[in-house]
């Protein structure tokens, strides 16, 4: 396949805007994060598609007595969009669930994102993103068993655990966001072979820094979470020029 210089300054872009960027944090998270466009950055939600409807599920770690499992449910919808318009907003929704082990330690949350789309220039767009929501964190101790609990002969349930947490669920609220830069041409079929798409993005999750403890007297909050991603396919259906 012959490479234009298009094509090399596609590549050349996304080495360069994936190189300097470092993340930490723990978050719901899926190993085909292509099909997570929202969770990954609020400056996807409806670039690619005009209407899209996803749902997610993974568990993990079944030789554990109780499995890990991970739930996710996303809609995302362009509206105001006229046929010759170079500027459009898009909404969506994110509904996420996760429980963890035998304490059941779980985080639900509902994210509900802004997104706002520019035409820059032919095939390509520039997003800008918003994402916020509320989200509730549960545990329960009825299966646990701790070291103070043992008599030096036995397990005894009676003795304290000698654990301080302080209620079994814990409330906050997120706020995060994202600029995406998309590139999509080709032919209309996609036995035409000659489609192009590219996508390049910086996202940040958490400004709020909610705390993240089951202790009232805790400082422990969860980190910012920043995430630099891209994508580029050659000779594929680059869908409708836009």
């Amino acid at each position: 396949m012959k490479t234009s210089k298009s094509k090399t300054g596609i590549i050349i872009f996304m080495i360069i805007a994936l190189s300097s960027f470092k993340s930490m944090a723990q978050d719901f998270h899926f190993s085909q994060y292509r099909e997570t466009p929202m969770l990954l950055n609020p400056a996807q939600t409806a670039l690619q598609k005009d209407i899209r409807v996803i749902v997610n599920y993974k568990d993990q770690w079944k030789t554990v007595a109780s499995p890990y499992k991970t739930y996710a449910v996303s809609g995302e919808f362009a509206i105001k969009r006229l046929k010759n318009d170079k500027r459009y907003l898009a909404v969506g929704f994110q509904i996420l669930s996760d429980k963890a082990g035998d304490s059941k330690m779980g985080t639900t949350a509902g994210l509900f994102s802004l997104n706002s789309i520019l035409k820059v220039a032919d095939y390509q767009r520039v997003s800008v993103g918003l994402v916020g929501g509320v989200g509730q964190r549960s545990v329960s101790t009825a299966d646990l068993k701790w070291g103070s609990q043992y008599d030096g002969t036995s397990y005894v349930s009676t003795l304290s655990s000698g654990e301080a947490i302080n209620g079994a669920n814990k409330s906050f609220y997120d706020l995060g966001g994202g600029i995406c830069w998309n590139y999509s041409h080709g032919e209309k079929y996609i036995s035409a072979q000659d489609g192009i798409k590219a996508t390049v993005g910086v996202s940040a999750f958490h400004y709020s820094l909610p705390k993240y403890s089951f202790q009232n007297n805790s400082s422990e909050r969860l980190n910012t979470k920043i995430i630099a991603h891209g994508c580029v396919s050659f000779g594929a259906d680059g869908g409708p020029a836009v």
